[in-house]
């Protein structure tokens, strides 16, 4: 609620500065834009419209609102470069080149007869860029040659807000780990600040700042973005999603929860509203909502998600929700440390040595907790192949991560204290340099944490604290840095410090599980 009021106030607020010739697209809930083209009257504000939802990568609702500008005005050449774009994902999916191909060749059979058909330059080089973008078989070629061709649009045309949020983004997707340590990444802060400043109403440049700033290093810089961006485009679900990467790597629990009950929400509405399978919600977002539940000590929220979602998919017998459930189920293990007797997942196909990364650790992990070599033997071996197949992706790493820490926790548990430690500190050492994304963490147990419990086991409360401290530069607020930095202080004799950390626990559990309150402090509901 609180999180509502402040959105709703900044949207008047925001409102107020809104160009006028944009209160249509602003009343549709997708933000505003000021993208002047050759359209028809018929056809512009279809058009606007797919523009705002592409900016909010809502990927369906841009490509009926492409179609729609196409029928409108059949030669309108910017509204399938639009809808070809909806094909290409920027983040995490492959680009759908046959379908995007299929798009371009309605407008005309060629690259040369497509380009003939724009009316004046400058759309010429809208449509030249996505050209690039699926000339080639190999997608990064694509991509690489996208953001050229998109720079020289920039060029030409300094003032074209568009132009811009549309080339900065792709330039940062396409910097290495970590993105805000390369020297291009300052073009990109400046151009979607220009733009935000420019339109303080344009997803494109609120969205695309949060993916900027997405890092706990910088997140304080992307706070007025994210406050924004759900305001802006309130009528998407991946808008009201997207803040809550700020609010995660600042540890504003209570905000993650906020952003993504919301989120949840509006995309289950959508779906069920437009008749679609249940497969389409943002299960992305009800993850994050998880995690935040985790973090606020309401464990029993969690459960009930989980039971909810075995429950659609035992309707739907759906791989992505079952992908989603496995994550979720394997965090919450991992995180409550409520093992039981945790199976490994079943292989699928039975002769593939695979199956999910997540589930696959969690139930290592709960096996290398009771000492079950076996057990943790066939997880790693598993998780081994995964990081093969995945060699040199962020997820090959993260798994390989995964994996070593089984084999750890194992010799930990087995009496191998100091070959456990030593093999950890290495491994924290590697997790820093690989610069993996801070969200919701992908290494299940972070690795300075459980550094940091098994010294704390070994009574080094000062070699503890320390790892604390660095997990919690990494991610701050989490529930279980916090309370080991507590008891670590307290073991060293530092009280005081010890008690500005139970203060700081208190506060987020405010909220908490009267059970978990008791459980991960000793303290009952009321004190």
């Amino acid at each position: 609620m609180r999180l509502s009021r402040l959105h709703a106030g900044l949207l008047a607020l925001l409102a107020a500065t809104a160009p006028l010739a944009s209160v249509a697209a602003q009343d549709a809930g997708l933000g505003s834009i000021d993208f002047p083209t050759s359209a028809s009257p018929a056809a512009a504000p279809h058009f606007e419209r797919g523009v705002l939802a592409l900016h909010n990568f809502w990927m369906r609702e841009a490509r009926s609102a492409f179609r729609a500008a196409q029928q409108a005005e059949p030669a309108f050449a910017l509204a399938y470069w639009g809808e070809a774009l909806t094909y290409a994902h920027p983040l995490w999916i492959t680009p759908d080149r046959p379908a995007a191909l299929a798009t371009l060749a309605r407008l005309a059979p060629d690259s040369s007869g497509r380009l003939a058909r724009a009316r004046d330059a400058r759309e010429r080089a809208y449509l030249r860029a996505v050209e690039r973008l699926f000339a080639a078989d190999d997608p990064e070629s694509g991509k690489r040659a996208y953001v050229l061709a998109m720079a020289d649009l920039v060029a030409a045309y300094p003032e074209d807000d568009e132009a811009a949020a549309l080339y900065a983004h792709a330039l940062h997707t396409m910097l290495p780990m970590p993105r805000h340590a390369q020297p291009e990444w300052r073009e990109v802060v400046a151009l979607l600040e220009r733009v935000f400043r420019r339109n303080p109403m344009h997803p494109g440049a609120a969205h695309y700042l949060i993916h900027v700033y997405d890092d706990p290093e910088l997140a304080s810089r992307g706070l007025q973005a994210a406050l924004a961006y759900s305001a802006i485009a309130p009528a998407s679900p991946h808008a009201l999603h997207m803040p809550s990467h700020i609010f995660v790597q600042l540890g504003r629990w209570d905000d993650v929860i906020a952003a993504n009950e919301a989120a949840f929400a509006a995309s289950d509405a959508w779906v069920r509203g437009q008749g679609l399978p249940l497969e389409r919600r943002d299960y992305h977002a009800l993850s994050w909502l998880a995690y935040g539940y985790l973090q606020a000590g309401r464990w029993s929220r969690v459960e009930a998600l989980l039971a909810e979602l075995e429950a659609v998919q035992r309707e739907t017998s759906s791989s992505l929700i079952q992908s989603h459930l496995d994550e979720m189920r394997a965090r919450y293990v991992v995180e409550t440390r409520r093992c039981s007797e945790l199976p490994l997942p079943p292989r699928n196909p039975p002769s593939a040595p695979l199956g999910d990364g997540n589930a696959l650790f969690a139930a290592g992990f709960c096996a290398a907790m009771r000492a079950d070599s076996a057990t943790v033997r066939e997880a790693r071996l598993r998780l081994d192949s995964l990081s093969t197949l995945e060699q040199g992706s962020m997820w090959g790493s993260v798994t390989g991560i995964m994996s070593r820490e089984l084999g750890a926790t194992l010799l930990y548990r087995q009496g191998q204290r100091e070959e456990a430690i030593r093999q950890l500190e290495a491994l924290a050492r590697e997790e820093a340099r690989l610069g993996i994304p801070s969200g919701p963490p992908e290494v299940l147990a972070p690795v300075r944490e459980l550094l940091g419990e098994l010294l704390l086991e070994t009574g080094r409360s000062d070699a503890a604290a320390a790892e604390f401290r660095r997990a919690l530069e990494r991610t701050p607020q989490r529930t279980r840095a916090l309370l080991g930095l507590a008891r670590a202080e307290r073991g060293r004799g530092a009280d005081a410090s010890a008690e500005e950390r139970l203060a700081r626990l208190r506060a987020v559990l405010h909220q908490a599980d009267p059970d978990v309150l008791l459980q991960l402090t000793g303290w009952g509901p009321r004190q």
